[in-house]
């Protein structure tokens, strides 16, 4: 009987101790992604990129297993003047250099070089800088991104932001539609750089423009170099009509350009030649000077 006893002991804990060691095996192994970093890389190495253009840098993490990680990563630049880089992983260029982006799992670090050229574009021009609209009337914007000398650079977009919503709202394309009776300022961007149109809503009808004074600053201008000029509207009675739209030209582009920042004109001259704001009789000469 004793002997039956011992022999049952013997089976049990030689039982419960195979049980164990299966357990161990297959049923509390750390499930995959929940390790501990043991590599971490950055895709791509290296990326190139225009000031005010966005690019993207992704970060996978691994245990000693191979498994990937789903642990969130954290991102630092060490120059953000360069180029700044969201908690995704988006990398936007600041300014021309160069700069190391970081990405960190579990103290394990892996980096990336973001070099950032220079922009071709020197100022965004908005169409028209200016403009009163009646509420649930609609004003169409355009933006175009320019060089120095005031050509067109293609293939940037243009991003639309209003700083009250409640007063107009801005579409993707640059429409925007007046709400409510107030002045909000409507905000283009592209390749980092920034133009305003100030929009007033008015619950009135608008009083229609009956001049326009036009004042430049200099009327005389070497090859390549800019003057701006300033356009006042006015209404039957000589007040000043604020807020209105300005559409700016000149006789012949290939003599004179101008283009149109913050509502104001600024012109590019390359010889003599007359400036006239759109569809008034106000005329101003910039004449040439001397090519230096």
């Amino acid at each position: 009987m004793a002997a039956a006893l011992v022999g049952f002991s013997v089976f049990a804990v030689v039982g419960c101790g195979d049980t164990s060691s299966a357990t161990t095996a297959h049923g509390s192994s750390t499930p995959a992604g929940e390790g501990r970093a043991s590599t971490v890389r950055v895709t791509p190495t290296s990326l190139s990129l225009e000031e005010g253009v966005k690019g993207a840098l992704s970060c996978v993490a691994e245990d000693p297993r191979g498994l990937v990680l789903t642990t969130a990563p954290t991102w630092s630049s060490a120059d953000p003047s360069v180029a700044i880089v969201s908690a995704a992983g988006s990398v936007v260029g600041q300014r021309a250099g160069s700069a190391v982006i970081s990405c960190t799992v579990d103290g394990r670090t892996a980096s990336a070089t973001v070099t950032v050229a220079e922009s071709p574009v020197a100022f965004l021009e908005v169409t028209p800088g200016a403009g009163t609209l009646e509420v649930g009337k609609t004003i169409q914007l355009e933006g175009t991104p320019r060089t120095a000398t005031g050509g067109v650079v293609n293939g940037r977009d243009v991003h639309w932001s209003t700083t009250d919503s409640i007063t107009a709202t801005v579409s993707p394309t640059g429409a925007v539609i007046g709400l409510v009776e107030g002045t909000a300022t409507v905000i283009a961007t592209s390749a980092g750089k920034a133009s305003l149109a100030k929009i007033n809503v008015s619950g009135k009808p608008v009083a229609p423009v009956a001049s326009i004074v036009l004042n430049v600053d200099a009327t005389s201008l070497n090859v390549g170099k800019q003057t701006r000029a300033i356009a006042s509207t006015k209404d039957a009675s000589g007040g000043t009509l604020n807020n209105r739209s300005i559409a700016w030209s000149v006789g012949d582009p290939s003599i004179l350009s101008v283009v149109s920042v913050n509502g104001e004109g600024r012109s590019l001259a390359e010889a003599e030649h007359w400036v006239d704001a759109f569809g008034v009789n106000v005329i101003a000469p910039l004449r040439k000077a001397a090519r230096a």
